[in-house]
């Protein structure tokens, strides 16, 4: 089994999301197409179980939750009762005065 981040970085947010891929073979090599795959993240969130996609992948979805940098562990277990895991990063941003925008708009009528 080998796992894959659509995403190896992501930023620190609450709303920062990467899929996570899992791809299960046999001995030979050869896809495996009707396996549960439960995944587990030791911070943040993840789908489980994983979305089989009928080709030997299986794809779920990570979400931050936490508030600071961070090295992420999302560990995958087979029903087969293979394992595998993978470390993602949580990375500060830094917001630039010269490359960001701020709009702020109103639907209120003035009085």
């Amino acid at each position: 089994m080998e796992l894959s981040a659509e995403k190896s970085s992501i930023p620190v947010s609450f709303a920062s999301t990467t899929d996570i891929i899992v791809r299960v073979t046999d001995a030979s090599g050869n896809p495996v197409k009707r396996e549960t795959v439960n995944l587990s993240a030791d911070k943040g969130t993840i789908q489980t179980p994983a979305v089989n996609n009928g080709d030997g992948t299986y794809t779920a979805t990570y979400t931050a939750t936490v508030e600071n940098e961070a090295d992420v562990t999302i560990s995958a277990l087979a029903s087969n009762g293979i394992f595998a895991s993978l470390k993602i990063k949580l990375v500060e941003v830094a917001v630039s005065a010269s490359k960001s925008t701020l709009e702020i708009t109103s639907s209120a009528t003035p009085q």
